[in-house]
């Protein structure tokens, strides 16, 4: 049964809307971690494109929107039960644009799927529907519920991009690969959360994924909220002159 909670973002009040009210303690605890950080607009400065890549319910979108509400953000989220939601709580956005569609690096048809009950525990406040990397390796065949398109970032973005957040619970590395000419056109700012036992059942790991940022020439500058937010020497304007 969908539940529904009033949050406070800034001057604005948000109402978001979940499959269950168990979601709300992380929203809660998402919202509080992101925004309110009083150093984040200098840190990253002026942002006018975003992409939310495992956009999810639209949590992070709505931070972002708070932050820089002149930004465009592409939130991009494959699984259509997440998407349901995230069009419903980001629909008084006009600068908000939800895509239901996987990203990784190369054209292909991918399955996704719910949780298999001995994974669940990796997600007791999320259902993390949308576990792209990790969809063949959800448990039976019975847990899968849909099949979506995946494409390369690069092949969708049409507009230079100052933030790239990543969220895919395994499929970080692939995303990168599809996204690296968008990042080294742009230099955006990276925003990439990662967990070792999710790379692990991708069949990557962490050292995979620094790998590839550090080829990509990223440098972890600091902690935002529960990710890692990383920026290439090139772009501006440096954060350490803030802190």
């Amino acid at each position: 049964m969908d539940a529904t909670a009033r949050f406070d973002l800034g001057d604005r009040e948000y109402i978001f809307t979940a499959p269950t009210s168990l979601q709300f303690k992380t929203v809660k605890k998402i919202i509080d971690s992101y925004y309110g950080e009083e150093r984040v607009r200098k840190r990253i400065g002026d942002v006018h494109h975003i992409v939310d890549v495992g956009a999810c319910i639209g949590t992070m979108s709505l931070c972002y929107t708070t932050i820089w509400p002149d930004a465009e953000i592409l939130a991009i989220e494959p699984h259509p039960l997440n998407f349901k939601y995230l069009v419903e709580n980001c629909k008084a956005f006009k600068n908000i644009h939800p895509v239901c569609i996987a990203l990784g690096d190369k054209e292909e048809r991918i399955r996704l799927a719910l949780p298999s009950p001995e994974q669940r525990p990796l997600y007791p406040q999320f259902s993390r529907l949308a576990n792209v990397g990790m969809a063949s390796r959800y448990g039976n065949s019975d847990n899968y519920v849909a099949e979506v398109d995946a494409v390369t970032l690069d092949s969708i973005v049409g507009w230079d991009v100052d933030l790239i957040k990543i969220d895919v619970e395994g499929s970080e590395v692939s995303v990168l690969r599809g996204a690296e000419r968008t990042i080294e056109a742009t230099h955006p700012f990276l925003v990439v959360e990662a967990r070792e036992e999710n790379q692990k059942m991708a069949g990557g790991s962490l050292e995979e994924l620094s790998n590839s940022l550090k080829r990509l020439g990223y440098i972890h500058r600091w902690q935002w909220g529960g990710d890692a937010c990383l920026q290439h020497p090139l772009r501006k304007p440096l954060w350490t002159h803030y802190s």
